[in-house]
């Protein structure tokens, strides 16, 4: 029994244990030692107290130039003369004499001449009608004011040629005249136009600039201003001949006449003045319409131009 207790003690081996960042070929692929610790971060006060540790060393007087530079220039010297002087002299070279350097070589010794100022030649001032005209031109492409001043001249006589067509249509709903066709059509273009004017009067002034815009907006702006310019360019052609139409309350039957005959609607001056009022203010709507246009397509050329510029 004692031989096979001190049999198993000699073949029985004391455990060797591994520190956790060593590692052995015999461990399996997967197995990685554990990851470093992150490298401390240093605060505030640390940093001043390293910066400190050197404090005892510091002299008391700021470091100041004590010597001027010719006066230090012995010091170097010897350190100048020890040092390898080039000796060597290049394949090719050959000494020539000061005459030769004076042909050859421009007069060193000459005074400088005094700078030649180039007066440059300053762009005349335009003046009379042509510095008028750029000024308008350059007020009319740039300024502000301009686009919100011909918007809000449109919104108002659009407006205007709302109210009277309104008030034909109601005026006609007592007598036997019909509603023209540019009753209708006022009605109906004007009252979108308002809506879209009052839009982009406040859209010009809260989106982007024109200049910062896509294509896409630039051009939905000026199709959307040739639309209402073609329907209202028809609406003024209604209501000009609803002035002289046959059928209608502008037209008084005078007797005795070659072309005399019996009118449908007969003459109706509170009517016809409305017609009349009707047609004035959309002519001068439509004038509004197409400078506004104009101007519209100006400033849009122009802030291409200046981007591709």
């Amino acid at each position: 029994m004692q031989s096979t207790a001190q049999t198993e003690a000699t073949t029985r081996r004391a455990v060797v244990t591994r520190p956790p960042w060593a590692f052995s070929s015999s461990s399996g692929d997967y197995e990685t030692p554990d990851p470093p610790y992150p490298p401390p971060v240093l605060s505030r006060s640390q940093l001043a107290a390293l910066s400190r540790q050197h404090d005892r060393l510091r002299e008391a007087t700021p470091p100041t130039i004590s010597k001027t530079p010719e006066e230090s220039v012995g010091r170097w010297h010897r350190f100048i003369a020890q040092g390898p002087l080039p000796t060597h002299v290049p394949e090719g070279a050959v000494l020539v004499s000061p005459v030769w350097m004076k042909a050859n070589l421009p007069n060193l010794e000459a005074q400088p001449s005094p700078s030649v100022i180039e007066t440059t030649k300053q762009p005349e001032k335009a003046t009379g009608p042509h510095a008028v005209w750029k000024k308008t031109k350059h007020a009319l492409v740039n300024s502000i004011w301009v686009p919100f001043t011909l918007r809000l001249l449109v919104l108002a006589f659009t407006a205007t040629a709302l109210g009277l067509s309104g008030s034909i249509f109601h005026l006609t709903d007592g007598t036997v005249c019909k509603k023209g066709a540019s009753t209708w059509l006022a009605l109906i273009v004007d009252a979108v136009a308002v809506i879209y004017n009052g839009y982009v009067m406040g859209d010009e002034y809260k989106s982007p600039p024109l200049g910062l815009r896509p294509k896409s907006a630039k051009l939905s702006l000026l199709l959307l201003d040739l639309f209402f310019v073609v329907f209202d360019s028809a609406n003024i052609s209604l209501a000009f001949k609803a002035l002289t139409d046959e059928s209608w309350a502008c037209f008084d039957d005078v007797p005795n006449v070659e072309y005399s005959t019996v009118a449908l609607c007969p003459l109706n001056n509170k009517i016809c003045n409305h017609q009349k009022a009707l047609a004035g203010t959309l002519l001068v709507a439509l004038i509004a319409w197409l400078t506004t246009f104009t101007i519209s397509l100006f400033r849009v050329v122009e802030k291409i131009d200046q981007r591709r510029s």
